[in-house]
């Protein structure tokens, strides 16, 4: 130990000269952590060194480890810095490392066993690198440190992990993040959270008994389809959510004990599973805009008071489904898509939901509300359009009955559009395609019959 005591006060002179760059080939005198894997520890500050050597053609020559249980309970680090080609950190290597405050780890970081960090009770502070690899955390990786906020990489695939002990407050996500699934953030701080359009599925027990999250947000572009079952059961503070178009099965008990005041449930959305919306004190109204098919249970709107209003479309099987008649109102779309329920228009959803009728009637300005309503939920199927002014006019053209022209075929109206029912081309006469090549340029195709 001795040894290696005047070896790290070496290091720490030469380093601040630039006599020496150490790397896992040239430390000779380190300490091992594992296959492939060196350190120092100076003055707190641990720098664990993995292979360096490529090949000629930029790839590591070798991959290294740090061991399951190496620095378990060590008291003497307070920063950690990764490099070279660590790839794998087996579980539980820095648990309890109780005076460890900061985390810097290489971009070559690629798993992640679980437990890792857990119980480095000072850990604040976790920089993942410039262009991390790594997939997911491995579970409990962060449990009962200090982490406030944490960023996740873009190379995360999959977020399933445990926050007991932590006063996080803040999840954030990179603009090119690959996350694809989202579970087990129930123990989180959270008030909040921005989901990533990348993200298809929201797993089991997603949020379950959060007690902090208010909020659910998802960007124009969400790829989201399955809100899984239980997703929010229990998070009693969560008040706010807005399903987006695209998502096609709601799981059972999933937003159950929430205070929801609202909800309205996309076209998409063909599968409701039981209990997915009881025992929400605070529901008012939910909204159906879908068909559901026989995999909807025949629970799912049961537990919901029977002063709230379910509004279905017609024929949307909403029916025998665990609500009372009375508590169900079918409505029908105008084709503008302004919403008609006893006698009444309704421009919108939220004008539904409001009860804020069209005062008049179907006007003009309740038709133009309605449309633009319209365009963004056909934005929103990503199918035909991206762009405001170009899903406006579509629903514009559909709503005038004009034929509505996409690429090179003509359609009688949206629905036909959906339904990739184009309006055939006409056939010309010999006679006629001779005249219009003449006139034109274009080489006409002539049918015989």
């Amino acid at each position: 130990m001795k040894n290696f005591i005047l070896f790290a006060a070496f290091c720490l002179f030469t380093s601040n000269t630039g006599a020496l760059a150490l790397t896992y080939e040239t430390c000779e005198e380190c300490l091992s952590c594992g296959t492939n894997c060196k350190y120092t520890l100076i003055n707190g500050k641990m720098t664990v060194y993995g292979p360096s050597e490529k090949n000629s053609d930029g790839t590591y020559i070798n991959e290294g480890q740090i061991a399951r249980l190496q620095f378990q309970n060590n008291t003497e680090i307070t920063d950690l810095e990764v490099t070279g080609n660590i790839t794998h950190i087996g579980y539980f290597a820095f648990n309890n490392a109780t005076s460890l405050q900061t985390v810097k780890l290489t971009d070559n970081l690629k798993t992640m066993e679980s437990n890792i960090f857990n119980g480095a009770t000072n850990l604040s502070s976790v920089d993942f690198g410039q262009n991390p690899q790594i997939t997911n955390f491995g579970g409990a990786a962060f449990k009962n440190t200090n982490l406030q906020s944490i960023t996740i990489p873009d190379s995360v695939t999959t977020l399933v992990e445990d926050f007991s002990g932590v006063p996080l407050k803040n999840i954030e996500f990179g603009e090119n993040s690959h996350l694809t699934n989202i579970s087990s953030l129930g123990s989180s701080q959270i008030e909040s959270i921005k989901i990533p359009d990348s993200v298809t599925t929201i797993g089991v027990g997603g949020f379950t008994y959060n007690q902090y999250l208010k909020s659910v947000e998802f960007g124009e572009n969400s790829q989201l389809t399955t809100i899984s079952d239980g997703a929010f059961t229990a998070a009693y503070n969560f008040q706010s959510i807005k399903i987006p178009e695209g998502v096609t099965t709601i799981g059972k008990q999933a937003f159950r004990f929430t205070k929801v005041s609202d909800f309205v449930v996309p076209e998409s959305v063909t599968t409701i599973g039981e209990y997915a919306f009881g025992n929400i004190s605070s529901l008012k109204s939910l909204i159906v805009e879908g068909i559901l098919d026989e995999n909807t249970s025949s629970a799912a709107f049961i537990e919901i008071a029977s002063n709230v209003k379910i509004y279905c479309k017609i024929n949307a099987n909403c029916e025998n489904k665990g609500a009372s008649t009375n508590q169900i109102k079918i409505y029908e779309n105008d084709k503008s898509g302004a919403y008609f329920v006893d006698g009444e228009y309704y421009a919108t959803a939220d004008d539904l939901i409001n009860q804020t009728k069209c005062e008049g009637g179907l006007t003009q300005n309740c038709i133009q509300k309605a449309l633009e309503e319209k365009a963004k939920k056909l934005k929103a199927k990503k199918t035909v359009c991206s762009d405001d002014v170009e899903c406006l006019n579509l629903v514009i053209k559909d709503y005038n009955g004009e034929v509505i022209q996409v690429g090179s075929r003509s359609y009688a109206s949206l629905a036909d559009l959906f339904a990739g029912k184009h309006i055939p081309k006409r056939i010309y006469t010999i006679e006629e395609a001779e005249k219009l090549s003449q006139k034109t340029g274009n080489t006409f195709r002539v049918r015989y019959k």
